[in-house]
């Protein structure tokens, strides 16, 4: 059967090849192979009972409707395009279909699904809508022997010995791929003694080290007697905690048994002469430079490198090979399908360098693992240095035992230049069951108005500030409950993992720990004289001091630097900070003076990112407003997008952008966020009149105002029914107004909204009175925090505390918000868009009208022209 079955193959090849000679050869036999023993599956033998029959112990009533159903194979195939096959229309005269070849069925579905060849793409996949060429009458034979004959036959007079020193016929795919890996070291190795490299060389691997506190040898064998106790090692770590060892099974190196020392494989490894690296250049040549970094392979490790990598496309590739790999992807992707044909060997290492945020299997295969693995092993240590776990046996463990994991990040600096490689050892929090592994989790994080309050304040006061990172924060604090974790990836307790964790402080990942950490710091601030803010609870203050607490992250502000120094200086005494001078970057945003001495502040990092996420770069046209002077709608029924760039994706950005620093932005933000769920095409083009926009201003940013007094003022503007003729009249979307306000500290905003109401207003009077309501609603809390923050400061700069002016450009709702008349118009207005009279008849807050011209909150209503929408800009961000 095995010989019928081959000579099948070949002859279906010979046959295909001379009837279609330019697109079949012998390239193609795996598929012939696989085609043939098909057919001798379904055909039936003795008995009219075909294998297949056999097998699956069924009798079919129809007679071989498998057999019927075969079609040639390598015969032309002509696939239905996708947009037609989907029910979308193309132009009349444009092709509907392309060409493919037959390679037998697939074998993931049903025995009428071919499999087939795209030849635009060279992609093999299933395909459902096609029409065979049975005949081959649409291409060009051959009358002459073909090319691919004599390759065909070229083992057919030819014999070699069955006796092969390394066997490879027996080797399994990891074990041929690790083969090849060595036979490439050697010639890496050749190279290296070419261009006589030093050992330092920077992804050679030592015996030592090198960390950010200095190398750590590969022959230290000191041990301690305290638990939880980390020893580092270059491969051997340990953790003793009662005779119990955590060990690092990383690498190839294996420990002998009398001590340290390592010993290596001696195998003499050498390369076939027709590799050379003298021949190559180019990306070939950075493709053998990455290899050459990754070294220490094992059949292991290839494994564990193929799990948690995810297939993703390169957009804006970084390097010059990520630039080669991505043509590469484009050539081997099939849009239609959304599938690939073949990957590069190097294409995990690839990927892996060009994301921020890393798995441990990503990290493996990029040429950075080394800091990576230095990081974890940092980790680990200080985590057992804080005598985070105990070791315990599985057997012992009655309760719920979570997996953990490892987070790698590459942290950047605001421009995008990498500042350190970071290792977080995390427990699987989704699986945490509630009532036995936690209880409560909530904790509360600075609202953004509350920083930039205090950065006007730093401005108009002359305030010191400190930033201050709380190492391993979480950690830190004492868990609560009983909780049992997998110990850490590749590390073992006397060379076996039947060991777990019983956790004594509160790891990341948990669901309980942010409430664990904040609870823990918000009790060591409260000794220490500090009082928690009424309106925000991340805010804590005492005289001349301030602290705000965003996680780990805290920022002091006071009125001198001994103050906060002295503070500083007792937190250590209970917990491990390290302190990082002045705010210059918080939460990715940079915070600097320009030349006119204002505060400012900028994220030029996130704007290269998104522009990098569209495809984009800073050639491309500037335009000069991000939203155009007519809103977006649904758009229901109009055209696909056309790019595959993640839309979602690039909208969270700009919604983090628009809600930081820049607030010009806002409103065209909010408009394309509404169709997050199902864009089309006229939302993608939406979205990249925003980043064109952003590449003409990117160097810009939120400029802090100079105006000495301290006045709390609000502008509020709405748009009613902006929507109408926009979105379907059937919608109610379509007559519902948009809501945009702006308040202001000393001419520095502090918070910005752009949004649609939820109540349809049935005139412009409502719409512009609901805009005021919820204008009232940011600006009363935030008097209530100025009014503390005076208590700790004392500053005494005229109209810091006096009356709140909030500017509206409806004459109508001003009335209605000033003078307590109801109107037949007004009267049904609900009460919660009332509450604000209270404030205005106390005098802590008035209503003021504003001109059109002036009303700055109108840049957040709508899309504005570009001599407008540049005049009010000035008056929001500066320039």
């Amino acid at each position: 059967s095995i010989r019928t079955v081959v000579e099948r193959a070949r002859t279906m090849l010979i046959y295909a090849a001379m009837r279609n000679p330019d697109n079949v050869d012998a390239t193609l036999w795996p598929f012939a192979m696989n085609h043939s023993a098909y057919i001798w599956n379904i055909t039936p033998k003795e008995g009219s009972i075909s294998p297949n029959a056999i097998l699956s112990r069924t009798m079919l009533t129809e007679k071989y409707p498998e057999v019927r159903s075969l079609k040639v194979w390598g015969c032309p195939v002509y696939i239905l395009d996708y947009k037609v096959a989907s029910g979308q229309k193309l132009p009349k005269w444009e092709v509907k279909s392309r060409r493919g070849v037959y390679l037998g069925v697939s074998p993931s579905h049903s025995a009428n699904v071919p499999l087939v060849l795209t030849l635009q793409t060279g992609h093999i996949s299933p395909q459902y809508h096609v029409v065979f060429d049975e005949c081959f009458s649409t291409v060009e034979s051959e009358e002459h022997k073909p090319e691919t004959w004599d390759e065909l036959f070229r083992y057919a007079n030819r014999s070699w010995s069955q006796i092969n020193e390394d066997n490879d016929a027996e080797l399994s795919r990891f074990e041929r791929e690790e083969k090849e890996r060595r036979q490439l070291d050697n010639i890496l190795q050749q190279r290296k003694e070419k261009r006589d490299q030093n050992d330092d060389y920077p992804g050679r691997r030592s015996n030592g080290r090198k960390t950010d506190h200095g190398t750590i040898d590969g022959n230290n064998n000191t041990n301690n007697n305290n638990d939880n106790e980390l020893e580092l090692h270059n491969n051997t770590d340990l953790l003793d905690n009662n005779s119990n060892e955590m060990m690092d099974v990383d690498g190839d190196d294996v420990a002998s048994e009398g001590g340290n020392e390592v010993r290596r494989s001696t195998r003499n490894r050498r390369a076939p002469e027709r590799l050379s690296y003298d021949k190559l250049g180019g990306v070939a040549a950075e493709c053998l430079q990455l290899a050459e970094l990754a070294t220490n392979w094992s059949v292991q490790s290839a494994r564990e490198q193929c799990y948690g990598l995810t297939y993703t496309l390169i957009e804006k590739p970084k390097t010059v090979l990520a630039a080669f790999y991505a043509k590469f992807q484009r050539l081997n992707f099939d849009n239609d399908s959304n599938t690939i044909e073949e990957e590069l060997p190097l294409s995990l290492t690839i990927r892996a360098n060009e994301k921020d945020d890393l798995t441990w299997a990503e990290a493996r295969v990029t040429n950075e693992y080394d800091l990576f693995r230095a990081a974890a092993l940092e980790e680990i240590k200080s985590l057992s240095n804080k005598q985070s776990w105990k070791i315990v046996k599985r057997s012992l463990v009655k309760g719920n035992i979570l997996p953990s994991t490892w987070a790698l990040k590459r942290k950047r600096y605001p421009d995008g230049r990498i500042r350190k490689y970071k290792a977080r050892f995390c427990v699987r929090g989704d699986k945490q069951k509630f009532g036995f592994d936690y209880e409560e989790t909530y904790a509360p994080v600075v609202q953004w108005s509350t920083v930039r309050m205090l950065l006007t304040l730093t401005m108009k006061l002359g305030l010191k500030t400190r930033q201050v990172d709380y190492s391993n924060a979480f950690v830190q604090a004492k868990i609560d409950t009983e909780v049992y974790c997998e110990l850490p990836e590749e590390f073992s307790v006397d060379g076996s993992r039947d060991y777990v964790l019983k956790l004594e402080r509160s790891l990341y990942g948990l669901k309980q720990a942010p409430r664990l950490w904040f609870k823990t710091l918000e009790k060591s601030l409260h000794a220490r004289g500090f009082k928690s803010s009424k309106q925000d609870p991340c805010l804590f203050m005492k005289k001349d001091l301030i602290a705000l607490v965003y996680v780990d992250d805290v920022l002091f502000f006071g009125t001198t630097e001994k103050i906060i120094d002295e503070m500083i200086k007792d937190l250590q005494k209970d917990f491990d900070l390290n302190v990082e001078d002045d705010v210059f970057a918080f939460l990715g945003i940079e915070i600097f003076k320009n030349k006119q001495g204002q505060l400012c502040l900028r994220q030029k990092g996130l704007i290269d990112r998104i522009i990098s996420a569209v495809g984009m770069d800073e050639n491309t046209n500037a335009a000069k407003t991000p939203a155009a002077t007519i809103g977006v709608g649904a758009d229901v029924g109009g055209k696909v997008r056309e790019k595959n760039w993640n839309y979602a994706s690039v909208v969270g950005m700009l919604l983090y952008l628009a809600g930081n620093t820049r607030p010009d932005i806002a409103f065209a933000v909010h408009q394309a966020a509404r169709f997050s769920h199902k864009p089309m095409k006229v939302h993608e083009d939406a979205v990249k009149r925003i980043v064109r926009y952003l590449i003409g201003t990117k160097e810009e940013g939120l400029s802090f105002g100079s105006d000495s007094k301290l006045n709390l003022e609000a502008y509020a503007d709405a748009d009613f029914a902006g929507l109408w003729g926009v979105e379907e009249p059937s919608d109610a979307t379509c007559v519902k107004s948009r809501t945009g306000y702006l308040i202001r500290l000393g001419g520095c905003p502090l918070v910005w909204k752009s949004k649609l109401q939820t109540l349809i207003a049935v005139s412009t009077m409502e719409a512009e009175y609901i805009a005021l309501s919820m204008c009232m609603r940011e600006l009363i809390p935030l008097k209530r925090i100025l009014a503390e923050l005076n208590g700790v400061f004392k500053f005494e700069l005229e109209g810091a505390l006096t009356k709140s002016t909030v500017f509206e450009d409806n004459a109508s709702a001003v009335q209605l918000a000033t003078v307590p008349k109801m109107t037949p118009r007004s009267k049904h207005i609900a009460l919660h868009y009332h509450f604000f009279r209270k404030f205005i008849g106390d005098g802590i807050v008035e209503v003021k009208h504003v001109s059109t011209d002036l009303q700055i909150a109108d840049i957040f209503t709508k899309g504005l022209g570009d001599t407008k929408f540049e005049k009010l800009r000035k008056l929001l961000m500066g320039w």
